[in-house]
C-alpha cells in the first residue's frame, strides 16, 4: 500500500492557516502535471489554416504542412471493364516524406485506391476505408521516384491485364495490381488521407482523370502536350473525366475543365473527410523507430502523472490511491483521443490509449516503498523551504 509519511500526517492534523500544506503542494503540481498532458495530448486545440496556397506565375498550387483539397462530389465507377487512369504532375516538398498524394473514398466501398509519397519512392496502395475493417491490402512501389526533388508527370493506368506506370511519357513499371472498379471511386481527396492526418507537401501541377486505361501513345502526346503547353491535346477516344489545370490562381476552386461536375474545393481550414476514432493498433503497428519512441513517451509522459496523483490521493486518505490514480491516467487517456478525433491534425490511436493506461499503472505502482519516502521527503522539503520564503517576505 502506499505509504503516508510521518511529515505529511502532521501537517494534516495541524495545517496552519496562511502555510503551505504538503496536500495543497502535491495538489498544484497534479494540476500542473494534468495541464502538461492536455496540452501535450491536444495541441493545436483548434483546426489550423488549410496551407494550399496559388503559386505566383504558375499554374500550381503548393501544399503546405498542413493541406488538402477535396472534389465537389463523388466520382462514378469506371464504365468500360474496370479502366481508369490517373495522371498528376507534381514536385516533392521534402525528398524523404511518406504521405498521401492522393486517394479515392466511398464509405460503401471496403477498399479504397491510393497514391504516395513512401520515403522516395511512389507507392500505389488498395487498403481499407476503414481504418477498423480487416481486408487484403495490395501495393507496389516504385523506387526512387522522388529521390531527385524534382518535377515529375506521372501517368497510372488501371485496367484487367494490370497496372502501367509512367514517368513523364516513359513506362518505368508494370504491376499485377487490378483494383475494382468501386476501388476507383468515391470522393476524391488530393494531398491528405480521407482517414487521418497524413498531409503530403509539395507543389502539384495538374491533375486528370480517364475511363479508360490509357495507351502508350496517349500517354506520350498527353505528357507532351501539356507540359509545353497549358492543357493536354484530348480526343474523343481519351474518355477524360476530370481535367484540373490550376490556372484559376486564386479563389477556393479548382474548376474541372471538361465536365460540370466534380470541381476541386479548397476549405479553409485543414480538415481530415472522415477522422478515425481509435485507430486500431494492428494498423498502427510497425517495427520503427518512430513507432517506439512514440510509444516510450506515452508510456512515460503518464508514469510521473500517476505518481503524483497517488501520492495526493494518499494525502487526502482514499482508500485505493493507486487504483484511482491509475483509473484516472486511462480516463484522461480516452477523453484525450476522443478529442482527437475532433482535431484534424491528432491522430486517436488505441495504442496511445495503451501505453498511457500502462504508463498510469507503472506511475501508480510506484507509488511505493523508497519511491514513496523519497517523493514525501522532496515535497516536505519544498513545502518547508516555501514557508520560510513567505515568512522572510512578511518580516
Amino acid at each position: 500500500m502506499p505509504l503516508v509519511p510521518e511529515e505529511l500526517e502532521r501537517d494534516l492534523i495541524s495545517k496552519p492557516r496562511g502555510r503551505f500544506t504538503t496536500q495543497g503542494v502535491l495538489g498544484f503540481t497534479c494540476l500542473i502535471l494534468l495541464c502538461g498532458i492536455l496540452y501535450a495530448g491536444l495541441h493545436p486545440f483548434h483546426a489550423p489554416a488549410n496551407q494550399v496556397s496559388w503559386v505566383a506565375n504558375a499554374n500550381a498550387v503548393r501544399f503546405g504542412e498542413y493541406g488538402t483539397i477535396l472534389s465537389s462530389g463523388s466520382f462514378p465507377p469506371p464504365v468500360f471493364g474496370g479502366e481508369r487512369s490517373i495522371e498528376i504532375w507534381v514536385q516533392p516538398g521534402k525528398r524523404e516524406d511518406s504521405n498521401t498524394l492522393l486517394a479515392f473514398y466511398s464509405p460503401s466501398s471496403p477498399r479504397q485506391l491510393s497514391l504516395s509519397q513512401s520515403v522516395s519512392d511512389l507507392k500505389i496502395h488498395i487498403q481499407s476505408s476503414d481504418a477498423w475493417r480487416k481486408v487484403k491490402t495490395e501495393r507496389t512501389y516504385i523506387d526512387d521516384a522522388f529521390r531527385d526533388g524534382k518535377s515529375a508527370f506521372w501517368t497510372v493506368t488501371f485496367g484487367p491485364s494490370g497496372t502501367a506506370v509512367y514517368r513523364d511519357g516513359v513506362l518505368i513499371k508494370k504491376s499485377s495490381i487490378t483494383p475494382s472498379i468501386g476501388e476507383m471511386s468515391g470522393r476524391l481527396v488530393v494531398g491528405n488521407s480521407p482517414i487521418f492526418s497524413d498531409s503530403w507537401s509539395g507543389v502539384l501541377r495538374g491533375l486528370a482523370i480517364y475511363d479508360t486505361a490509357l495507351n502508350p501513345a496517349q500517354v506520350v502526346r498527353h505528357y507532351a502536350s501539356w507540359t509545353k503547353g497549358e492543357a493536354p491535346v484530348l480526343t474523343s477516344e481519351d474518355l477524360c473525366i476530370a481535367l484540373y489545370l490550376f490556372n484559376e490562381h486564386t479563389g477556393q476552386v479548382v474548376h474541372n475543365r471538361v465536365s460540370l461536375e466534380n470541381d476541386l474545393y479548397i476549405p479553409p481550414k485543414f480538415l481530415v473527410l472522415r477522422q478515425t476514432v481509435l485507430d486500431p493498433v494492428w494498423r498502427a503497428f510497425e517495427s520503427s523507430n518512430g513507432f517506439w519512441k512514440d510509444a516510450f513517451i506515452n508510456v512515460g509522459g503518464f508514469i510521473p502523472f500517476a505518481c503524483f496523483f497517488c501520492a495526493y490521493f494518499s494525502s487526502l486518505g482514499l482508500r485505493s490511491p493507486a487504483l484511482s490514480a491509475a483509473a484516472l491516467g486511462a480516463v484522461i487517456s480516452v477523453l484525450i483521443e476522443l478529442t482527437q478525433t475532433h482535431l484534424p491534425t491528432r491522430d486517436s490511436s488505441m495504442a496511445d490509449l495503451i501505453n498511457n493506461t500502462l504508463g498510469s499503472v507503472l506511475g501508480a505502482a510506484a507509488y511505493r516503498g523508497l519511491v514513496a519516502r523519497e517523493l514525501d521527503r522532496v515535497m516536505a522539503w519544498i513545502v518547508g523551504a516555501l514557508n520560510e520564503f513567505r515568512e522572510s517576505r512578511s518580516i
